[in-house]
């Protein structure tokens, strides 16, 4: 009789064992589940939001669009300032351009023309007869 009623309390306590393990997995898949499902916590983005705005790119944090953008233009205006003094340098004459391989440049332009009148007239091929060619070196 003793050994039943030992058999009796170790399948209570398997038992037992079992329906509080299914119920710590089945509370960790819903912990699991609404961190995948709602993204990160409130907690976890202050910081970010929390980051100073300089005009440096900070390292961490939310990017400041306004530095961005003043940058950008910065560079924008620089670029047109160095495109105006090339353009500038080219029409005064300072700037001298000599072609000397006029008879292979025009070989080439004779044969990218026929190319091009080819594909013209057969638009199936076109893609197929387009080559590029490099320019002998000199």
């Amino acid at each position: 009789m003793a050994s039943s009623s030992i058999h009796r309390r170790t399948v209570r306590s398997r038992g037992f064992l079992s329906g509080i393990l299914t119920a710590n997995a089945v509370l960790l898949a819903v912990l699991v589940w609404t961190n995948i499902t709602e993204g990160p916590s409130r907690a976890d983005a202050a910081p970010i939001v929390a980051a100073p705005q300089s005009d440096e790119q900070p390292s961490v944090g939310v990017p400041n669009a306004g530095a961005q953008r003043e940058r950008l233009i910065a560079e924008v205006r620089s670029l047109r300032e160095d495109v105006r003094a090339l353009e500038q340098a080219v029409n005064s004459g300072r700037v001298k351009v000599t072609i000397s391989n006029f008879s292979e440049l025009k070989k080439i332009m004779d044969e990218a023309a026929a190319r091009s009148a080819a594909a013209a007239t057969k638009p199936e091929q076109a893609a197929a007869q387009v080559t590029p060619t490099a320019a002998p070196k000199q």
